[in-house]
C-alpha cells in the first residue's frame, strides 16, 4: 500500500492529529480505499493518547501504531512513501530535512521551523493553518503555533497518492536540493563565516 509516515512524539506539536483527520478525509474507509495507510511513529510511553489508541482494538487495519525504539530513523523513513509532519511548532524542522534528504516526499507547514525562505524546495507546502495559543498543557512553551488545515491537509495527501509517481521524483529533486544547500557543513561555513 502506499504508505504515509507521521510522527508521534512530543504530543500534538508534530501535527499527527491533523494528519490522522486528514488521513480519514482523504481515503474514507478501509472499503473506500483499501492500498494505503497511515503509520504514526512515536517511542514508548511518551504520548498516552497514543498508547491508549495502541493498545484498544483498531477497526482500520491501514492505521498503524508504531511505538518501539528504533536505532536508526533510517529504518523509519524507509517505511514510507510520503512523510506527512504538519507540525505546528519547530526550532528548525530536523525530521522534516532528514525525510527529504531520505528521498521521501514531505508534506508540512510553510511556519516556524520549517519556514526557512525556500521551504518548497525541500517540501510539498500545504496552506491555510490556524494560529492557535499553545495549551497550558505544554508548560515549558508559550506563545501561539499554527494548526494545519485538515481539509487542505487531506487535499494534499490525496494528491501525492494519486500522482504517486510525480511525488516521488519530487522526493528526489527535494533530497538533491537540501545536499547542495542545507547541510551540515553549509551550516559550519555559515557559523564560521558570522564568528571571522
Amino acid at each position: 500500500p502506499y504508505t504515509f509516515l507521521a510522527l508521534g512524539d512530543r504530543g500534538a506539536r508534530k501535527g499527527w492529529v491533523e494528519a490522522w483527520q486528514a488521513f480519514y478525509k482523504a481515503f474514507g474507509t478501509p472499503q473506500d480505499t483499501p492500498d494505503v495507510r497511515l503509520i504514526i511513529k512515536s517511542r514508548p510511553k511518551v504520548n498516552e493518547l497514543l498508547d491508549m489508541i495502541s493498545q484498544a482494538a483498531n477497526p482500520d487495519p491501514r492505521v498503524i501504531v508504531w511505538q518501539e525504539d528504533v536505532a536508526d530513523m533510517r529504518q523509519v523513513y524507509s517505511a514510507a512513501d510520503c512523510f506527512v509532519c504538519p507540525s505546528r511548532s519547530e526550532g528548525w524542522g530536523l525530521p522534516h530535512r532528514e525525510g527529504a534528504m531520505m528521498g521521501l516526499p514531505v508534506i508540512t507547514q510553510c511556519y516556524s521551523g520549517m519556514d526557512d525562505g525556500h521551504t518548497d524546495a525541500w517540501a510539498i507546502v500545504v496552506e491555510g493553518g490556524t494560529l492557535e495559543p499553545i495549551p497550558s498543557s505544554f508548560e515549558h512553551i508559550a506563545g501561539v503555533w499554527m494548526k494545519a488545515d485538515v481539509d487542505a491537509l487531506a487535499a494534499m495527501m490525496r494528491w501525492c497518492y494519486d500522482n504517486s509517481d510525480v511525488v516521488a521524483e519530487e522526493g528526489l529533486n527535494a533530497a538533491a536540493w537540501l545536499r547542495e544547500h542545507q547541510t551540515f557543513d553549509h551550516t559550519a561555513h555559515r557559523l564560521l563565516n558570522m564568528i571571522r
